[in-house]
């Protein structure tokens, strides 16, 4: 892992530049990426606060309440296949190194491998789960319609 002048740890530049070549790996049986619906790529950026987003938060909400836990993350709605994910900490501070990597494998699998064709109504849909709930890490949908449970399924 690389250290920067002081000996802090950093996390690697390719853990937070999320994309299909670089970190999601699909197989070759999947679908085209231009298919409708489908998450091909995750990049650093801004999501505008007062749009529909993901807002992610960490914390044990057993011990703190919702506004106790820490704003991580934003995620930005699909376009065109691609997501925008701006992180609300550090990711070049080590201290943060789990959580990103916890971030970037929540992302890949609620958007990429359990979402598959509809992963914005999976995410709307992760939302609302007792799995959302018991993790330490909580999505929640901030500025748009929860979905009916059932519209994600597949």
């Amino acid at each position: 892992m690389d250290c920067d002048e002081e000996g802090n740890s950093r996390i690697p530049e390719s853990l937070v530049r999320v994309s299909r070549p670089a970190y999601i790996a699909l197989s070759l049986s999947d679908p085209a990426p231009d298919e409708e619906g489908r998450i091909v790529e995750f990049n650093r950026g801004q999501v505008d606060p007062v749009s529909e987003h993901i807002l992610l938060k960490y914390g044990d909400i057993s011990k703190n309440s919702w506004k106790e836990c820490r704003s991580v993350a934003r995620i930005g709605k699909p376009v065109q296949g691609k997501i925008t994910v701006q992180f609300l900490i550090d990711v070049a501070d080590g201290s943060n190194f789990d959580l990103v990597k916890t971030v970037v494998g929540q992302m890949k699998n609620y958007l990429v491998v359990r979402g598959r064709s509809r992963p914005w109504r999976y995410a709307h849909h992760h939302c609302g789960t007792s799995a959302n709930v018991y993790s330490d890490l909580h999505w929640s949908v901030v500025n748009g319609a929860i979905f009916d449970n059932n519209s994600c399924e597949e």
